[in-house]
């Protein structure tokens, strides 16, 4: 066996152990049960994956919180715009 050979059958094995193996869902231990449950719910309501949801809830709320911030920054105040 050549060593072309032997590395292509280890990254076979290798791919195969990655595909296996299912990621980790560590929501329990960021969130109460409650909350949990409510994310997985969000999330087989809408097809996401658990990561898709925090995902899509935390920009819904932060996009939400700073919208208006971009705009007021650039309106010149009363002292600037002289």
């Amino acid at each position: 066996m050549t060593d072309e050979m032997m590395h292509a059958q280890m990254a076979a094995l290798y791919a195969q152990q990655r595909d296996s193996i299912k990621p980790m869902d560590h929501l329990e231990s960021l969130l109460p049960p409650e909350l949990c449950s409510s994310v997985r719910h969000y999330a087989t309501a809408r097809d996401f994956t658990t990561q898709q949801a925090l995902f899509h809830i935390v920009s819904k709320f932060f996009g939400s919180c700073f919208k208006s911030q971009p705009s007021a920054i650039l309106q010149p105040t009363p002292s600037t715009a002289k």
